[in-house]
């Protein structure tokens, strides 16, 4: 679990250094501004034993994102949440391989950039 967060942390902290290298517009989005948070929720989900500490990591790192780089209030807590849940459902209806995980990021970064 402490290499899990550990991911999660080192994500959250390149999303800031990629957002600074590759500054997305609204007119001019690119793949390199992806979520990167999000995809490491989707890669440590099958990690987790106690689903209690896994959506205490998303409650956390929903606010930090909302602190830290969109200042809305409980707004991607609520995202966080609700893409925490579907990758729930997701999980436990399909396998845990590469082409699922691979699925589950495309799937989440085709609903985040549109």
């Amino acid at each position: 679990m402490i290499v899990s967060i550990i991911y999660l942390v080192v994500s959250f902290i390149l999303e800031n250094v990629m957002a600074s290298i590759f500054p997305a517009t609204l007119g001019n989005i690119s793949y390199f501004t992806t979520i990167y948070t999000i995809i490491a929720l989707v890669v440590i989900y099958p990690y987790f034993a106690n689903e209690k500490k896994y959506y205490t990591l998303v409650i956390i790192f929903g606010a930090l994102f909302d602190i830290l780089y969109t200042s809305t209030l409980l707004l991607n807590v609520v995202f966080f949440l609700l893409i925490a849940l579907v990758i729930k459902i997701l999980n436990t209806n399909m396998s845990d391989n590469i082409f699922t995980i691979t699925y589950y990021h495309s799937f989440f970064l085709k609903c985040l950039h549109s």
